[in-house]
Order: structure tokens, then sequence, then C-alpha cells
């Protein structure tokens, strides 16, 4: 008796054991989809939540360099400008406060200008208002004579890409050599009766972006990352080498250097089918392999076009 007493006994303790073990390994198989749909959660909140926050910025540029456009163009006579020959001139003296006003008003702003069309004013004309210190103390920038107003030259191209894409451009972040800053500047051309008027804009310290991308910690090893709409690199951390000092610009920037990091074609095109999915738009989180590692990846677009990613180990 004592025997299949013992049996009993013993079969009911392994059969708690096993279903011990089930529970557990029930438990902790639930206790890991918990953990990782919390980690892709997160990511996604660290995507739409900074990507809300550039948003603000490029939205507040965008209003001052409509609001600049409009004053522009309800003050502004092309007439006059054939029957007086002082009306540039006399039309930068009315036009000069509010640039600078627009430039003190506006968030993080190097400089605003309206450049006017050289050959419909007969002339170089230019009202510019720009802080290369960064304190607030903007004053006239140095004025443009014509023979700066030439395709070919760099200095210029932000209004002559202006002028032919005939609608807003934002464009990507170029290093400006007086200020030593980069500049991620707001573009608008105006015309008049399908004339080009003028090119109005406002240039931004590009330093906010940087030391949000690249400043803030994705668990232990993960990161951000900002990309143009055409996919090249603009910020990474392994593409771009930081700052010496704060507030320094970087010289090695992949967001200025001609040999820029495309997503769609590094390491041979393996992670294209990522770039296709965030161009599908679907706010999803993506599993993705990057030299040998298993990796998570979530991203958002800003209202600029740029994209920003956040991505860690899987």
């Amino acid at each position: 008796m004592k025997k299949i007493k013992t049996k009993i006994v013993i079969s009911i303790a392994f059969s708690c054991a096993i279903l011990a073990l089930l529970v557990g390994g029930i438990s902790m198989t639930q206790s890991k989809k918990i953990i990782e749909q919390e980690a892709r959660d997160k990511l996604k909140l660290m995507a739409e939540s900074n990507t809300n926050h550039f948003n603000e910025i490029l939205a507040e540029v965008e209003m001052g360099v409509e609001g600049l456009a409009t004053a522009v163009k309800a003050t502004f006579h092309r007439e006059e400008v054939i029957n007086n020959p002082e009306y540039m001139s006399e039309y930068l003296t009315l036009i000069d406060p509010l640039v600078k006003e627009f430039a003190e008003n506006t968030k993080e702003a190097v400089g605003a200008y309206v450049t006017f069309n050289p050959t419909l004013v007969r002339g170089a004309y230019e009202s510019w208002f720009v802080d290369l210190e960064g304190k607030g103390d903007f004053h006239k920038g140095e004025s443009l004579v014509m023979e700066d107003f030439d395709p070919d030259n760099d200095y210029m191209a932000y209004y002559y890409d202006t002028a032919l894409a005939a609608s807003p451009v934002w464009r990507d972040p170029e290093l400006d050599e007086e200020s030593g800053k980069y500049l991620l500047t707001y573009n608008i051309p105006l015309y008049e009766n399908g004339a080009l008027i003028a090119v109005v804009g406002i240039d931004i310290d590009f330093n906010e972006f940087y030391n949000t991308v690249l400043g803030i910690e994705v668990y232990d090893t993960g990161y951000m990352a900002l990309m143009n709409k055409e996919f090249d690199f603009l910020l990474h951390p392994h593409f771009t080498e930081a700052a010496a000092t704060e507030g320094e610009a970087d010289g090695e920037s992949s967001a200025t250097t001609e040999a820029r990091v495309n997503m769609t074609t590094m390491e041979n095109g393996s992670l294209k089918f990522v770039t296709e999915i965030i161009t599908e738009g679907e706010k999803d989180i993506i599993s993705y392999e990057y030299l040998g590692e298993k990796k998570l990846l979530s991203f958002d677009r800003l209202d600029n076009g740029q994209i920003l990613i956040v991505t860690v180990p899987e």
C-alpha cells in the first residue's frame, strides 16, 4: 500500500513540476512579448515626439517666410521700377525694418532676406539681416553685386534653385563659412503675372536638430538618425563625427559633404527594402539586418520631407 501511495505522490509531484515548468515557460514567453511590444511602442513614440518637435520649428519658419513674402507682395509696386529710378533704394528703406523684425521673431533664425530679381529691378538689390553670433543682434548683411547673380555661383544656389522650382523649397543643411554654422533654409519664390519678383527666405541654425538627433540615448546601443527625402544620411552617429566643442561646426558632417552615405545603396543595396517601406508611408516597426545584427527601426517624416529614424538591436 505504501508503494502505491509513494507512486501516487511521486506522480502528483512530477505532474506539478511539469505544470510549473509549463506555466513558467508561458509566463516567460508572455513577459518577453510584453517587453518587446513595449520596446516597439517606445521606438514609435520617440520617432513621433521628436518629429513633432522638429515640425514645430519648421512651421514657425514657414510662417515667417510666408508672412514676409505677403508683406513684400503687398508693398512692392513693379511699375514704379520703370517710372522712378530711385524706387528700389527707397523701397529697401521701407522693407528693411520688416525683414529684421521677421528675423528677430523667428526661433533659431540666423538670417532673413528678400533677394530681388536683378533683371526685373535693373540691378542687385537685397534686404538681408543676419545674426552671425547667435545673440539675437541682427544687422544688415553685405550687399550683393551683379556679378554674384550667376547660376554657377554656389552662394546663389538658394536663389536659382528656388526660381527654377517655382515653388517653396526646403534646402538640405549647408555649412555657412562666414558664421561657421550649418543652416537649414526655407525659400519662397515671389511671382507677379508670371514674372519672378524676388526670392524670400529665412535661415535657421541646424544645431537644434544636430543636438537632438545625436544627443538622445536610445537604450544601450540604439540611436537616432536623420535622412533627406533621397535617403542620404544628414545626421548619423556612425557617419557624422561629433563636434569638438558645443556650437562648433562639424567640418566632417555628412550633412554637407559630397560623399554622403545613402540608405538605398549602402551595403550593396541590402537595405533598399527598408527605404521602400518608408516610401510607402506605413508607420510600422521594420525588422532588418545590418552587419550581421538583427535590428528594429521606427521612422517618421518631417514636414520638410526629411526622415527621422530610431533603431535598436532586436
